[in-house]
């Protein structure tokens, strides 16, 4: 029997806790290097006064969307060569560790602890990660969040219950169906 396997992409995106979804909140992309901890090519120009960070965390496969995390930072830190913007990078570690699976090759060798330092940052990253699902081949930032914002949409309006009456009831039968027959009895 043939086993069939999806290929999910991990999209990784710095987000504006305050947007209304994840196109209009998408500050970087960004790599998922270990369960607690992302990098993103460049200095946190993104980290501003009006902007509250967190970061998305999506498995994707075929345009659908599996599984989304907003996770919230517990730390920036800066990585790279002073006075040389070409090695900069800005680490983020998160408050909790993501459920999804670092983004490295299947020998492991991409942790962020045996990556290059100084100049050769940004390429050691992409030579030992490959490109960024992300940014791979997709035409705008758009395109590659749409079924995040779909899947979030899906999840808010799952998570409501209509409880609501038919009619108007009586003072007391109301009592009880809020707050369940124990109060009523």
């Amino acid at each position: 029997m043939a086993k069939l396997e999806t290929e999910f992409r991990t999209l990784v995106s710095v987000q504006d806790a305050r947007a209304p979804d994840a196109i209009e909140g998408h500050l970087a992309w960004g790599r998922l290097v270990d369960s607690d901890y992302v990098l993103v090519h460049g200095p946190p120009d993104w980290l501003g006064r009006d902007v509250d960070p967190e970061v998305l965390i999506a498995r994707v496969a075929s345009g659908r969307t599996d599984e989304v995390e907003r996770i919230r930072i517990s730390r920036i830190q800066l990585h790279g060569v002073l006075h040389d913007p070409s090695s900069e990078m800005t680490g983020i570690r998160l408050d909790r560790p993501s459920g999804c699976p670092a983004q490295c090759p299947p020998d492991g060798a991409g942790s962020d602890r045996r990556l290059a330092t100084g100049a050769e940052l940004c390429s050691a990253v992409d030579t030992v990660l490959g490109p960024s699902p992300a940014e791979e081949a997709l035409d705008s930032t758009e395109d590659a969040l749409r079924p995040v914002v779909a899947w979030e949409e899906i999840r808010r309006h799952s998570i409501v219950e209509d409880c609501r009456l038919p009619a108007p009831p009586v003072e007391r039968m109301w009592i009880c169906t809020v707050f369940g027959r124990s109060v009523c009895s």
